[in-house]
């Protein structure tokens, strides 16, 4: 299915699914990867971590999200 026919929950999916195995990203890499805006993008990485425990890319070295280890929570 093309990035622009997921619906916002299909969005979310997939970039937990490929957080959660250990894959990181820029926001704009993100973006890509769920065929958002980076604005929006950004909005939803950002809801996520209210319940998720990501590091948001200003706390990375990298400047890309990543999920936290078990220890750092």
């Amino acid at each position: 299915m093309p990035d622009d026919e997921l619906i916002p929950t299909e969005r979310v999916a997939r970039i937990m699914y490929l957080l959660m195995r250990g894959h990181r990203y820029t926001t704009q890499e993100a973006s890509v990867v769920v065929g958002l805006q980076v604005r929006g993008a950004r909005e939803m990485l950002s809801k996520i971590s209210r319940a998720v425990p990501l590091h948001p890319p200003s706390n990375t070295e990298d400047k890309r999200w990543a999920i936290m280890e078990d220890d750092e929570n």
